[in-house]
């Protein structure tokens, strides 16, 4: 019965070791859930920054979706009237062009009765001198008035 007795004391000796190593283990598993825990509660609080970020970046991203929409917007007006301000220019070059034309019509015009006036005005000249002399010849005595000269 002693041999029974020692095989049943090295049982409880092994048991008891055994039940030592695994209340250390469950005592390790506790601390374990209880650091889980913790990083899980910091977890919930990470993610529900990360929402609120998340959030955040989509009211950014609408806002800078409008901001792209109302730049496109502006772009196409702008190349619009940079259309229409090419049409403009191209017209004005072509009226430009169309006055320049009537200037140098208008200056030859000019130039011709400039030339005109002084071969008319020679003309007169010449006639003054030979109604003058016509004149003198008339009357017999010298004419006084100078036909060139007409502030007397």
């Amino acid at each position: 019965m002693t041999d029974r007795l020692d095989r049943v004391e090295n049982i409880l000796a092994a048991l008891t070791d055994e039940l030592k190593a695994t209340k250390e283990i469950c005592d390790q598993n506790s601390i374990d859930i209880a650091a889980t825990r913790a990083i899980a509660e910091r977890n919930s609080i990470d993610i529900a920054a990360t929402r609120a970020i998340a959030e955040r970046n989509s009211i950014d991203i609408a806002a800078t979706k409008a901001i792209a929409d109302s730049n496109a917007r502006a772009i196409e007006a702008n190349a619009n009237e940079t259309a229409l301000l090419k049409e403009a220019e191209r017209s004005l070059f072509a009226s430009q062009e169309r006055l320049t034309v009537a200037l140098i019509g208008l200056a030859d015009t000019v130039a011709e009765c400039n030339q005109r006036m002084d071969k008319t005005q020679s003309e007169i000249r010449g006639l003054r001198i030979e109604t003058r002399r016509i004149l003198e010849r008339w009357l017999g005595e010298p004419f006084t008035d100078d036909p060139d000269n007409l502030s007397n």
